[in-house]
């Protein structure tokens, strides 16, 4: 059922108005709407209940803990902070206007780097998880950082998802002219995940055996 929006008018034998608001029915929706008169159907049309844009956002950040190794499998040092984010419009449907992004912002506490990245939200939850990607630069053999995690519907409406602590890159001890680097993410049962064995090259064949 649908409500009219302000008073009919009448034209000659026309009656018409504005309806609004179709109840029980999901932004993005069509049918066919019914006028009757006296329980006689008079007319009927086609409707769309169109989707409007996002108004709000809210985030909740993913990642408190990146380890330098959170890319293992793509061969690279670095890590990843993710945010999961859901949008509203102003009556707080999720069921947004098509093409809806959503930005993530990561800057170092101590003023130095930042980074963007960000995600186009799903069209029947308004969710997405942003992923913003950081590089070797970001991680300190010294100690952990700090990393400031915002996000927003713009780059200039940012609000604050929390810290995220980027790990100490490891440093590297060569034992016996063999160096095997060891994950630092948390690892499950079924996980899987490679190891990379550096050794002398100038050693004969079949010298390292490794358990």
């Amino acid at each position: 059922a649908g409500f009219l929006g302000g008073e009919a008018q009448a034209t000659g034998t026309t009656l018409f108005g504005d309806v609004g608001f179709v109840q029980n029915r999901a932004p993005g929706a069509s049918g066919t709407v019914t006028a009757t008169v006296a329980g006689l159907s008079v007319s009927s049309g086609p409707y769309t209940r169109q989707r409007t844009a996002a108004t709000s956002v809210r985030g909740l950040l993913i990642s408190n803990d990146v380890w330098y190794d959170s890319t293992l499998n793509s061969g690279a040092g670095g890590g990843t902070v993710q945010v999961a984010v859901q949008v509203m419009d102003a009556v707080g449907n999720v069921q947004v206007s098509a093409g809806q992004t959503v930005a993530v912002v990561v800057t170092r506490s101590d003023g130095g780097q930042q980074q963007q990245g960000g995600c186009t939200v799903s069209g029947t939850d308004g969710s997405c998880v942003a992923t913003v990607t950081l590089g070797d630069s970001w991680f300190a053999q010294s100690g952990d950082v700090l990393a400031n995690v915002s996000y927003g519907l713009t780059l200039g409406g940012q609000m604050a998802a929390g810290q995220a602590v980027l790990r100490r890159k490891p440093t590297v001890t060569v034992a016996n002219n063999v160096v095997v680097a060891l994950p630092q993410i948390s690892l499950y049962r079924g996980s899987t995940f490679s190891v990379n064995v550096q050794a002398h090259a100038g050693l004969a064949i079949s010298t390292f055996t490794l358990k």
